[in-house]
């Protein structure tokens, strides 16, 4: 399995253990804790394995309270509840059903982890999941944004399912957007281009004008309809690493990337 994340994170070497002055400073509004990327730096006291290493993260949707996220392996879904001050609850947690080789990583284990959490603290750029008093189960760090222009973002998931190239497609579908706010790409059967409009500072992006060749690939099991669509309904974006999501408000991406080339 490819690095899912491909950043370095400073705060990776600091310990995650709680204090009375912790805790007091955590005592703020949960909104801080929303619409954030959180990525796994420690669980149970130990880094993750380097096989997995910056690929586990959660993400909680202010807007719905809905819990997404990647587990090393599978993607994660589910819902969360914070109506009471730092207490946190997850429910329904469901995870995809992809089979991997990481043999040194037990995804089980961050599952079990998210199901007994029962509140969280926060210091700095840091999220502890807690269980009672106790040391933190799991401690997060949040992720800083980086740029997403002149990059070749090959598309690996579309509306929550995988993409797999047909065995007769082409090339893989990818998007590169360009300085001049220019953009090109591959949709399955037909090149594409267009324009886009960036706003990095509040990370909103559309795409307009988009036009593409009118080849007929009858036997290449590509819906292009449905990547255009994407493309036509995103109007916000987040990066991490070598990953790149195309969202519309703040709900679950609509498609994710990676940096195959920078």
């Amino acid at each position: 399995m490819k690095t899912f994340f491909f950043f370095l994170l400073i705060t990776l070497t600091i310990g995650c253990s709680t204090s009375k002055q912790t805790r007091k400073q955590s005592e703020i509004s949960t909104k801080s804790i929303e619409n954030v990327y959180w990525v796994l730096i420690e669980i149970d006291g130990e880094q993750p394995p380097t096989s997995v290493e910056n690929q586990i993260y959660i993400f909680l949707s202010q807007e719905d309270n809905k819990l997404s996220g990647s587990n090393g392996c599978n993607r994660i879904l589910g819902s969360y509840d914070t109506s009471n001050g730092l207490e946190i609850k997850f429910d329904n947690v469901a995870t995809t059903l992809m089979a991997c080789n990481n043999e040194d990583w037990d995804e089980i284990k961050f599952n079990n982890m998210l199901e007994k959490v029962n509140n969280f603290t926060i210091s700095g750029d840091k999220l502890m999941l807690n269980v009672g008093k106790r040391e933190p189960l799991a401690c997060f760090v949040k992720v800083k944004e980086e740029g997403i222009t002149n990059k070749y973002w090959k598309l690996i998931e579309l509306e929550g399912k995988e993409v797999v190239m047909a065995l007769n497609q082409e090339r893989e579908q990818y998007i590169i957007l360009r300085n001049d706010n220019t953009l090109t790409g591959f949709a399955g059967c037909n090149q594409f281009s267009g324009n886009y409009t960036l706003e990095e500072d509040k990370l909103r992006i559309r795409f307009n004008n988009l036009l593409s060749s009118l080849r007929i690939c009858p036997d290449v099991s590509v819906n292009e309809v449905d990547f255009f669509k994407v493309l036509d309904m995103t109007d916000n974006y987040t990066i991490i690493g070598n990953k790149l999501m195309l969202n519309v408000g703040k709900r679950a991406p609509l498609a994710v990337f990676e940096s195959v080339y920078f």
